[in-house]
């Protein structure tokens, strides 16, 4: 059944949404008087019937009523007007790369990244699928990193950090490699021909919301540009993870040498 989440992220002060309606891609207005406490979420449904026959209410602040119209698969516009019609949030989300796609038709919730930093919604690399089919309404389906991100337990030569980031165990010296490079063959943008180009492929934690991730290119181990990565290909791996594809945008035969390297940080 289709719902959609919105949150208080402030972490201190509640607020009231008299008067808060969506005007584009669902049409709702909340009643008088309702307010969410700060961090709190409420769940609008399309259907209060199917929404409670598929999910465990107990816990969830479900909002009164349901929204008319429906959220399209292919992507559309989504806006949330204050009680004078300003805008609060306009965005146009969607289905297609860069957009997570496994939310299209598969059953994954289309989920925004640490929502408590106040993320741009139009960016589609602030947008994940969530961890499991039909997300998780009402609460978060992350899970952060506890403990040092520097620590090495299993003695893998790879940090805590990094091993949360891509769904690897710090217990677990046998998880196998990180990285995959290979190359890939695309139609140049200039009308050239066919041109080849280096890829890195990683596996991420869609529940790790704690992570920032960046693939950087470099000719010379010195300077690092994220500008010349460019993500190609994203696929859900029905466990939680997702393989993630990046390509140079600069063909391997334009230079004597380019290097790629993943970065994880925490936010």
């Amino acid at each position: 059944p289709e719902y959609i989440e919105l949150m208080n992220i402030s972490p201190s002060d509640a607020i009231e949404l008299t008067g808060v309606s969506f005007d584009a891609g669902i049409t709702y207005g909340f009643p008088d008087g309702f307010t969410l406490a700060p961090e709190e979420r409420v769940v609008i449904p399309k259907s209060q019937t199917a929404f409670a026959a598929t999910y465990p209410t107990a816990g969830i602040r479900i909002a009164p009523g349901e929204f008319v119209g429906s959220l399209s698969n292919e992507g559309e516009t989504i806006a949330l007007l204050d009680q004078g019609g300003v805008d609060i949030r306009r965005f146009r989300y969607n289905d297609k790369h860069p957009w997570p796609e496994s939310p299209d038709g598969l059953g994954y919730a289309l989920a925004l990244i640490a929502p408590l930093t106040n993320p741009d919604h139009s960016v589609p690399s602030n947008w994940r699928a969530s961890v499991l089919p039909g997300g998780s309404p009402g609460g978060s389906d992350s899970m952060p990193l506890v403990g040092d991100p520097n620590a090495d337990a299993d003695g893998d030569g790879r940090a805590a950090l990094l091993e949360h980031a891509v769904g690897q165990s710090d217990a677990d010296p046998a998880d196998g490699g990180v990285l995959t490079f290979g190359t890939t063959t695309v139609d140049g943008e200039l009308g050239n021909g066919p041109e080849d180009f280096f890829t890195v492929s990683f596996r991420r934690n869609l529940a790790a919301d704690d992570v920032a991730y960046l693939v950087v290119v470099s000719t010379d181990l010195v300077t690092w540009s994220p500008a010349e990565a460019e993500l190609v290909a994203s696929v859900n791996n029905g466990d939680g993870t997702t393989t993630e594809t990046y390509r140079t945008t600069i063909p391997y035969d334009a230079r004597v040498r380019q290097f790629m390297r993943l970065e994880v940080t925490q936010r």
